[in-house]
């Protein structure tokens, strides 16, 4: 289909979003590399001609997961950074794509950092902020929230509180309504893992990995981090 595609982005903006989401599904199923030169061609077109009334918000979201993928950790802090500026500046503070993006956003902080250091403490205050601003909607953005307090909690040592928080991730991921990427399953199975790991139920551990894990071969690449993370997670 993309070859298909008009080469004169200026021809179409119908165009231009059709290749900026072919380079998110790039990007989702654990090509990043492939993706990043047609969001960077996406960004430029943007900018000269971008529709009216047109938000970059998506486009930097997506540009800075692909960036952080491949660890252009600069990259992908000042898109992500962006996309967090321009929420919140535009959108009300409980609104899904709101907290969409400032999960991302929080997900980044804690990757790269460590308890005590400022990032860190920001990622935490942005994971407790979307559990306050999710409340009792059945959102995926809640399963997601509690999930990076798990991590949080694991990071510190604190195995109770991330036991709770990763069951209350997956109580929340079995109510979730609307359309969401099915990604986000795994991604939650694996916090659950991390928990039960550290707690010494390793037979657990490696069943919630083992789920991931065939998720993860149906919906990625085979070079995908998604797959072998949770790999490494099953033979642990």
């Amino acid at each position: 289909m993309i070859e298909g595609m008009p080469t004169d982005w200026k021809r179409d903006d119908l165009v231009s979003y059709m290749r900026q989401l072919y380079a998110a599904c790039l990007t989702a199923e654990g090509r990043p590399a492939e993706a990043i030169p047609l969001f960077e061609e996406a960004h430029r077109a943007y900018l000269s001609h971008a529709p009216e009334g047109y938000s970059l918000r998506e486009l930097y979201l997506r540009m800075g997961d692909a960036y952080d993928q491949v660890g252009r950790l600069k990259d992908a802090r000042g898109m992500l950074g962006a996309a967090r500026d321009e929420v919140i500046k535009n959108e009300k503070l409980d609104a899904q794509a709101a907290l969409q993006v400032r999960e991302r956003w929080a997900r980044f902080l804690l990757d790269h950092a460590v308890p005590g250091q400022p990032d860190f403490d920001a990622a935490e205050t942005e994971f407790a902020f979307r559990v306050t601003q999710a409340g009792n909607r059945p959102w995926i953005e809640a399963a997601q929230a509690h999930a990076g307090l798990a991590c949080v909690a694991l990071a510190r040592g604190d195995i109770a509180r991330a036991l709770g928080e990763s069951r209350q991730a997956l109580a929340d991921l079995d109510h979730a309504q609307g359309f969401y990427d099915i990604r986000i399953q795994p991604r939650i199975w694996l916090v659950r893992s991390a928990a039960l790991r550290q707690s010494g139920d390793a037979a657990g551990a490696r069943e919630w990995a083992g789920k991931a894990w065939e998720a993860s071969r149906v919906y990625d690449v085979e070079s995908a981090d998604s797959i072998r993370l949770a790999a490494a997670a099953r033979r642990l």
